[in-house]
């Protein structure tokens, strides 16, 4: 006899079970819930998301937000140097390239790490 499974199972027919104190489960369903994903789906994908890294998850996730953080100073920058120019002015946009290369290659080299 077969187990009869839920769509939204996908072929996934282990049960694994935790305990975890009341505010344990409250800080779960309040992260879940802000990702728009159950409890379970969201456990899954942390728990996969550590294997893929090797444990290097916190580190990775501070690296993206540096990455993050580059790319948003660049944004700025161009943003500033699109208002000059449109001003009919000149500049020079050798700096703003260089950071782009910079945060590319810093972006490149996460990536490779993470599928390492």
């Amino acid at each position: 006899m077969s187990v009869r499974q839920s769509p939204k199972t996908h072929g996934r027919c282990h049960d694994m079970r935790i305990r975890l104190s009341d505010a344990e489960h409250a800080v779960l369903k309040r992260a879940a819930c802000a990702a728009g994903v159950t409890c379970s789906s969201w456990l899954r994908s942390v728990m996969l998301a550590a294997i893929a890294t090797r444990g290097r998850h916190d580190a990775l996730v501070v690296a993206l937000q540096e990455v993050a953080h580059q790319l948003s100073a660049i944004g700025n920058n161009l943003n500033q140097i699109a208002h000059v120019l449109n001003g009919g002015r000149s500049a020079d946009v050798g700096q703003t390239l260089l950071a782009v290369d910079d945060a590319t290659a810093h972006t490149r080299a996460l990536l490779r790490e993470i599928r390492a």
